[in-house]
């Protein structure tokens, strides 16, 4: 892979906020009809609708979320909208139900058609912690942000 373009970076900041304002809909729609959605080691997902629906369901298990970038490497093919695939590295800080947070770092890999559809999106996170029992009933916080490195999906 090679250096990232910058529509490749706004592709990115983009997808993540509407991850991080919780548009399942809207993130199901950039997948092509038999694309594959992998979150973590969770079975993976299949097409649109489905996709839209697992995203809900976890949305609904967090209060909320906020990624912030480290680095961003991308293949492309021919022509400007040929974009074959992105690896992007970063963290996200998702605020549980009783307000509590917790930081971990992911990769996430994103494969796309000719089309400019996702038809292979695989995040690489361990969220293990996102519901231990001592952290989600105890208010414990995990206050660890991001150094300031990369991009921030706010900027």
């Amino acid at each position: 892979m090679g250096h990232a373009h910058s529509c490749d970076q706004s592709w990115c900041i983009s997808t993540a906020k509407l991850i991080d304002g919780k548009d399942a809909n809207s993130f199901g729609a950039l997948f092509a009809e038999k694309g594959t959605f992998k979150f973590g080691n969770q079975a993976s997902v299949v097409g649109p609708t489905a996709i839209a629906a697992y995203c809900e369901y976890f949305f609904n298990m967090i209060c909320s979320s906020k990624h912030t970038f480290v680095s961003l490497t991308s293949e492309r093919g021919a022509g400007i909208e040929a974009r074959l695939r992105i690896a992007w590295e970063g963290k996200c800080e998702y605020t549980r139900l009783n307000s509590s947070t917790v930081t971990n770092p992911f990769t996430n890999i994103v494969h796309f058609n000719r089309a400019g559809l996702i038809t292979r999106y695989n995040i690489y996170i361990d969220n293990s912690n996102l519901f231990e029992p001592s952290t989600v009933s105890g208010g414990m916080t995990t206050p660890a942000r991001s150094s300031g490195e990369g991009f921030n999906v706010d900027t």
